[in-house]
């Protein structure tokens, strides 16, 4: 197979970007936006069909296979070994009465081979090769097809468009394929005003309505590529997800921070698919960036078990989710960085990876940078990690859980909370006689947490003796140096916490105190 590793992409047509190396779907909806998007910029307009094959990969005929490999003259000795590799295969199964029945297998790219998609590839070539109309284009990935028509007014890009998909429809009929008429779907781009009835689209017997969007590659795009329905669509998605992890993901007796930071890359792999394509308008959309920040809160709160009341950049950056539109930002500069490289001919392994490290040091520095806003919530937190933000977001090994979030929040068992969520009506520390009882004043002060401290002490390197006090910036400095030492911090934390939530519960099973003025004795 020599020759196939050789001759990988068989003279496939520029505009096939499924199973190619190099090629993902972000490089198909660049190219469409690139074509619409310069149709629009010159005062014309832009229609693209979205065609839908039924059950495509099982259904392509062997015989096209042949033909196309034919036509690709590849060398007669590979045709030969893929016509046997082709041959007498069938399948068994039993019908409703039992009976053991074998049907012979004629059609479909073989799955879970490394020449399968290949063997689409240069069978649906030709789809890409037929005829077009004037300012058409045909846009694939594997089987997705998308046909463009550019002109200067709608009703003459309709008609451009219904052409081509009439010569497209033709040859996946030659191929032995069936499109799905009731799945296609068409949408018109454009930048003016344009008249109020749009025309409709011939596919095939039937007509298909231009809409304002429609979901291409697993993102929908709009007539002016602002992706409104979009973000819509994975705020919806996405808050499904959210629920059905937050049940895998209980605060107490739940998996450690490693699993959940597992299940927080599912969620954010939904979020930023496509994200060097809708990064700009994300950028723009106040609305968008509220709705998924809700949701980026939601999920950060879950990886490191802390109260809802935590804010969005404190509890993001406990769990070392960075800023979306950060993150955004930084995908599409590793897109267009890889897409030059590719373009001079310059790509290769090391070179993606250079470009991906450069690009996650300047994501560490922009998000450093918006941490420094001084209006945003969770001072305490930010303030305390800030100074160690990389050694943070790179740690190995090194679980926040339920205890320690309390300690790095100040959201859970301390009087100044409970206060403020209107649990308790003071907020002095229960163990000792200070007026305000702060997850700082917990850490370094309270005198009834003196033989816990003094053993965290010992183990993180601070000696009392010279006048040391624990501060929340410390402690992750010195925890970070080593899993003795957040193993340390760790263990105090769950045993001053346990031991606040018990004398808390206690509290609140306690009678109310009479009323001065309503106590009858004496």
């Amino acid at each position: 197979m020599d020759w196939f590793a050789n001759n990988a992409d068989v003279d496939l047509s520029a505009n096939q970007f499924g199973f190619r190396k190099q090629r993902s779907t972000c490089d198909a909806l660049s190219r469409v936006k690139a074509i619409t998007s310069c149709a629009v910029g010159e005062g014309g307009v832009a229609i693209a069909v979205a065609l839908d094959i039924e059950n495509a990969f099982n259904s392509l005929p062997w015989h096209s296979i042949r033909t196309a490999l034919a036509e690709k003259r590849v060398p007669d000795y590979l045709r030969r070994i893929l016509d046997a590799y082709l041959s007498e295969r069938f399948i068994e199964f039993r019908n409703t009465r039992g009976e053991l029945v074998r049907r012979s297998v004629e059609a479909g790219v073989p799955q879970r081979s490394v020449l399968g998609p290949l063997l689409w590839n240069i069978a649906y070539d030709s789809t890409l090769r037929v005829t077009k109309e004037p300012g058409c284009d045909v846009v694939c990935y594997a089987d997705d097809t998308l046909i463009i028509a550019t002109a200067d007014d709608v009703n003459t890009a309709a008609i451009r468009v219904g052409i081509q998909v009439a010569r497209i429809l033709s040859q996946i009929r030659r191929l032995g394929l069936r499109v799905s008429v009731q799945k296609t779907e068409a949408v018109v781009f454009r930048g003016r005003a344009g008249p109020d009835v749009l025309p409709t689209i011939s596919v095939g017997d039937s007509r298909v309505e231009l809409k304002g969007s429609m979901k291409y590659l697993g993102v929908f795009i709009d007539s002016g590529w602002s992706f409104g329905d979009h973000f819509a669509y994975v705020t919806d998605k996405v808050s499904k997800v959210t629920r059905a992890l937050g049940r895998l993901m209980p605060n107490l007796r739940g998996p450690r921070e490693d699993k959940r930071n597992l299940y927080s890359k599912v969620v954010q792999s939904v979020i930023l698919y496509g994200a060097p394509i809708w990064c700009d308008s994300f950028e723009r959309s106040s609305g968008a960036q509220r709705s998924l920040r809700r949701l980026q809160r939601t999920l950060a709160i879950r990886v490191i078990s802390a109260y809802r009341t935590t804010s969005c950049d404190a509890a993001s950056l406990l769990a070392r989710i960075p800023p979306l539109h950060i993150t955004a930002r930084c995908r599409k500069r590793v897109f267009e960085g890889v897409t030059a490289l590719k373009a001079r001919g310059e790509w290769s392994p090391d070179a993606a990876a250079s470009i991906r490290e450069t690009e996650q040091l300047v994501l560490y520095h922009e998000w450093a940078q918006y941490l420094r806003n001084p209006a945003l919530w969770g001072k305490r937190t930010i303030e305390a990690i800030y100074p160690h933000l990389v050694e943070w977001i790179e740690r190995r090994y090194l679980c926040v859980d339920y205890y320690m979030s309390q300690l790095l929040t100040g959201h859970g068992s301390f009087g100044h909370y409970l206060l403020r969520i209107g649990k308790r009506e003071d907020e002095s520390c229960p163990h000792c006689d200070s007026d305000a009882d702060t997850a700082e004043h917990t850490l370094g002060e309270c005198a009834a947490w003196d033989d816990a401290r003094t053993r965290l002490f010992s183990k993180i390197g601070l000696n009392p003796e010279d006048g040391g006090i624990l501060t929340l910036r410390f402690v992750v400095g010195r925890t970070l140096e080593s899993e003795e030492n957040w193993a340390a911090f760790s263990h105090f934390a769950a045993t001053v916490v346990k031991t606040k939530e018990e004398a808390e519960r206690n509290r609140d099973r306690l009678p109310p105190s009479p009323h001065p003025l309503t106590d009858s004795s004496g």
